[in-house]
């Protein structure tokens, strides 16, 4: 991962500049957030966003700047709001703002966040880009309420799916159609590049130690609770030969390779 970070150091030093100066250091809070966003956050999404920009030989503007930051804000902010339903009492290898202060500050941070994004996405001026991040928050609300009911139950691969798919992979999907949409390119190709390689993503982090245990403590239900660990890594092998057969249209680069490699990591 440190290659591919090297490769595109100068569009992730923006990013993460730009991300900064979206909070203010007015109050306590304010600057807890400010060093939330700045924490250990692998940045994936941005990752994967900057290798497909850089794929066609394109070069960050403000608007680009705008889809990717609106990206990395609702990520974060569900991440608060996911504290809140988890009660989760580390992120990041820190105590959560739910246990630092209480719920209410966690919710209003998550909104806080959401609402950066917002006026990011506005600020793009172009609906269908509106539209499809529109959509994608909602499908992730709808994907947590499921989760939430189904707590406790045996659900099958497929209701399985469909929540990871809200969850998960439908950020991945709206900020690479949102950039392609803005780059006239093929719109179809980059939702499935995000929809697989958010699938691939969400299946990983369930296999870690920490998630394990988070989601047996919370009675959620993930692919290896369902299907086992050896059908879970076919499935995420089968999603990782998707995700590569969907990259094959992007034209020839070392960012398309690295979008090749990258998937491998996980």
């Amino acid at each position: 991962m440190e290659k591919i970070r090297a490769l595109i150091k100068n569009e992730l030093n923006i990013i993460n500049s730009k991300l900064l100066s979206e909070v203010s250091n007015d109050n306590k809070i304010l600057q807890d957030i400010s060093e939330f966003l700045n924490g250990s956050s692998k940045r994936i999404r941005t990752i994967i966003s900057l290798l497909y920009i850089k794929s066609f030989n394109t070069e960050l503007d403000e608007n680009l700047i705008n889809i990717i930051l609106a990206g990395e804000l609702i990520h974060n902010a569900s991440l608060f709001h996911d504290d809140v339903i988890d009660d989760s009492k580390f992120r990041r290898g820190k105590e959560t703002f739910l246990y630092k202060y209480d719920s209410k500050v966690s919710i209003l941070s998550g909104d806080f966040l959401l609402s950066k994004a917002v006026e990011r996405i506005v600020n793009i001026k172009n609906e269908k880009i509106l539209n499809r991040f529109l959509a994608c928050t909602k499908k992730m609300t709808e994907a947590e309420i499921k989760q939430y009911i189904n707590r406790g139950k045996n659900i099958t691969i497929e209701e399985y799916l469909d929540i990871a798919s809200g969850k998960t992979s439908s950020l991945y999907s709206a900020i690479l159609e949102s950039i392609a949409i803005y780059l006239n390119k093929d719109q179809n190709c980059a939702k499935k590049i995000g929809e697989t390689f958010g699938i691939i993503f969400q299946i990983n982090n369930d296999m870690q130690k920490d998630s394990i245990i988070n989601d047996n403590s919370n009675k959620v239900q993930t692919l290896i609770n369902i299907t086992g660990i050896e059908k879970t890594v076919f499935l995420k092998d089968n999603y990782k030969e998707e995700y590569k057969s969907a990259l094959t249209s992007l034209p020839q680069s070392i960012y398309k390779d690295w979008l090749v490699k990258m998937v491998d990591l996980l």
